[in-house]
């Protein structure tokens, strides 16, 4: 097991920092949430003769452990947002229940229909299924519409890898709200429709290549080798004209 804990009182910070662990964890399996007051978890910095560590520990061992006169506590920390992974992995982090980045987290890690949360105390939700589609529906430049690339990764790491590859070849526009699809929520699949999602982490979007010379064969060609790149599998529905 490894613990990735990381404390910032910038919450954007939080958000980048999970980022950039992706490649690290695996399938998160369940998250806890509290109010600060009540977080068990604790890291705490601690002195002892001139070495200084960090310690992570349960409010129970820490209040047990100030019973040591040999060590001097430096600082202390709460961490309020506790996630697992299915490889036992924990990520430590301090943002609240009612920051949107908690919410970009868990949309980022493929959690997106857990939203009961909010306003509580403490939170405990378990036995998670990830979801890290991506669906994208191909336009060209006069809104004609080309096909659907439906995307899927085993990892929320392999999804973030595609966006970034396909950005690379246009201009890509996430469907966040329920609201903006228009007449285009007609292309994608039903269960793949929420009221609302994380902005970068929406599961549909909508893409128009930049190179507007580029024919529907290469079009193609370049969404298969997004995800052979990003490590996921697509499948391209044609739509007919």
């Amino acid at each position: 097991m490894n613990r990735f804990a990381y404390y910032s009182e910038d919450p954007e910070q939080v958000e980048e920092y999970v980022k950039s662990i992706l490649p690290f964890i695996s399938d998160i399996r369940e998250f806890e949430l509290f109010y600060i007051e009540q977080t068990p978890y604790i890291e705490v910095i601690e002195k002892s003769n001139s070495l200084h560590r960090r310690v992570f520990y349960s409010r129970k061992e820490f209040e047990a452990s100030k019973k040591n006169s040999y060590r001097q506590f430096v600082k202390k920390l709460r961490y309020t947002f506790i996630l697992r992974d299915d490889t036992l992995n924990e990520v430590w982090l301090n943002t609240s229940t009612k920051m949107i980045e908690t919410l970009n987290i868990l949309h980022m890690l493929g959690i997106k229909d857990f939203h009961h949360y909010r306003n509580k105390a403490t939170y405990k939700a378990t036995n998670l299924v990830p979801n890290h589609d991506f669906n994208v529906l191909v336009e060209d430049v006069d809104e004609n519409k080309l096909f659907v690339a439906k995307f899927r990764f085993p990892y929320a790491c392999k999804r973030i890898k595609a966006v970034e590859y396909i950005q690379q070849f246009g201009y890509l526009k996430p469907y966040a709200t329920k609201f903006e699809y228009g007449e285009d929520i007609t292309y994608f699949d039903k269960n793949s429709i929420r009221e609302a999602e994380a902005y970068e982490y929406a599961t549909n979007n909508l893409f128009l290549f930049e190179d507007d010379a580029i024919n529907l064969k290469t079009a193609m060609m370049i969404i298969e080798e997004v995800a052979k790149l990003s490590g996921g599998d697509v499948d391209i529905v044609l739509i007919s004209p």
